[in-house]
């Protein structure tokens, strides 16, 4: 299932010659790929609107269905082509590690119910079919954008951190964790107990502290799917994470593939709990330093 989504090529040894320093990305060019994207959906029903068809509950659902579905399968279209180009981090070690076949149904399932449950959740609770999209979005979108991800990020690191430090609450996020070198096909791979607090929960309780409408959720949960898959890639590349790293790079704070990667590696011992930054693992003392990329700079151009 792995190889279905990454090339044969990541889960091997790396066996060429020495290995050029990370390379660094610039930080505009994930927003640059996932922003027109994301909107593509959206565009759909303003059109359908100005051509005087509103879209029912049903339809939504139907159309924002297919919007994430097609986003997801261009993202991990787009991370195989970069693994392969910049291959894995410690790949020298290891590869990364194939999906078991009795773990295929229980990740076929946990797809199955981050489509569902993103997309239903989200016009249960907030569509109006009367609402114009290019009216749902406001000049404090980008302000509130950042600060429903840190918010997000305090919610998801309590619960992140409480899962590896009691032991009761392991047996929730353990099975995740059977991965030691994971691919995008392993941030799917839990049990039901965390999908239902990772896909509706967290992200419903950052939306309540800090509002936002419809569409300026359903297109910022897109490029939180963009970050939730390319966080389990491992690919070699030094790039923050597009969402949040205007107001998390100045603090030392930003989150990069590598930082999740090492997650994996601890286990259970944990240290890197934050999904989107890495600001409550700076405060409250968990976050790990970088191994490969420690020396790498962000390019900005």
């Amino acid at each position: 299932m792995s190889s279905a989504l990454m090339d044969d090529s990541h889960h091997v040894l790396y066996e060429g010659p020495e290995r050029e320093p990370v390379p660094s990305v610039a930080l505009w060019r994930d927003p640059l790929w996932m922003l027109p994207r994301a909107f593509i959906v959206p565009a759909l029903q303003q059109l359908s609107m100005w051509a005087g068809y509103e879209w029912s509950p049903l339809v939504a659902f139907g159309a924002y269905f297919v919007g994430l579905v097609g986003f997801f399968t261009m993202t991990a279209s787009r991370f195989n082509r970069l693994g392969k180009k910049y291959g894995m981090y410690n790949q020298e070690e290891r590869g990364r590690d194939r999906i078991p076949d009795e773990s295929v149904d229980i990740m076929g399932e946990g797809i199955l119910w981050y489509f569902t449950w993103r997309v239903g959740c989200l016009v249960w609770n907030f569509y109006d079919q009367g609402v114009n999209p290019v009216d749902n979005f406001s000049w404090s979108y980008i302000v509130r954008w950042q600060l429903w991800f840190i918010v997000m990020d305090y919610f998801f690191y309590c619960y992140h951190r409480g899962t590896h430090e009691v032991d009761f609450l392991w047996r929730i996020h353990a099975y995740h964790h059977k991965s030691k070198h994971p691919t995008m096909a392993h941030a799917v791979l839990s049990n039901h107990a965390q999908h239902f607090l990772e896909i509706m929960i967290i992200p419903t309780l950052a939306t309540y502290v800090v509002p936002l409408t419809f569409h300026e959720q359903f297109v910022l949960y897109l490029c939180l799917a963009h970050i939730e898959t390319m966080g389990h890639t491992g690919i070699r590349i030094h790039a923050a994470n597009p969402n949040t790293w205007m107001s998390t790079i100045p603090f030392g704070m930003d989150l990069t593939i590598e930082d999740h990667d090492l997650h994996h590696r601890f286990g259970k011992s944990g240290k890197n709990y934050g999904k989107m930054t890495r600001v409550w693992d700076k405060i409250f003392g968990t976050m790990e330093h970088r191994v490969e990329s420690h020396a790498a700079k962000h390019k900005y151009f």
